[in-house]
């Protein structure tokens, strides 16, 4: 009898531990929308045929509608007194054609 009382009660416990457990698993998983393309484009840079520096861009469609840019780029040039150098890292985000977020470095 004790055993059958246990049993059941362990039972009784245990559901909404995993009814949780379950809930919590599909809520961390669906909170970060998948890729439906990712692009990388390289531009090299150049100023009288000489290479000054590059360009890198990636680019993320997402399944909610944004579109996420991560722009990394570095230039240098050589002038007879000194060295200029720029760098930029940014990131934009996009949706339905409109501006949302912009972060950027330079």
């Amino acid at each position: 009898m004790r055993w059958t009382r246990s049993r059941n009660i362990w039972s009784i416990a245990a559901w909404p531990a995993i009814v949780i457990c379950c809930l919590a698993c599909t809520i961390l998983t669906g909170a970060e929308p998948r890729d439906l393309e990712r692009q990388t484009r390289e531009f090299k840079v150049s100023v009288d045929g000489k290479p000054r520096g590059k360009c890198t861009m990636q680019i993320r469609c997402r399944e909610d509608g944004t579109d996420t840019v991560r722009i990394n780029s570095a230039l240098s040039f050589n002038f007879v007194v000194y060295e200029y150098r720029y760098s930029s890292k940014g990131t934009e985000v996009w949706k339905e054609g409109r501006l949302i977020e912009l972060d950027n470095n330079a």
